[in-house]
């Protein structure tokens, strides 16, 4: 692996983490939906919130260190 390939892997891989809390943050917020808790659809909604955010930002960083 060149120190190229070394650089981009690990900003991929977190892309990758964050794409996976993203979707699962967004069954989360479907099934609280579904159960008709308040409290609950609150709650998953600000995690989907704030894995949006994170997704965002690490894209970012994915795209600052490709170019």
């Amino acid at each position: 692996m060149s120190m190229v390939e070394s650089a981009t892997a690990i900003p991929g891989s977190l892309l990758s983490d964050a794409a996976r809390e993203l979707y699962a943050a967004e069954l989360a917020l479907h099934d609280a939906r579904q159960s008709g808790v308040d409290a609950w659809i609150s709650a998953a909604a600000d995690h989907l919130h704030h894995a949006v955010q994170s997704y965002v930002a690490r894209l970012r960083a994915t795209e600052r260190t490709v170019a």
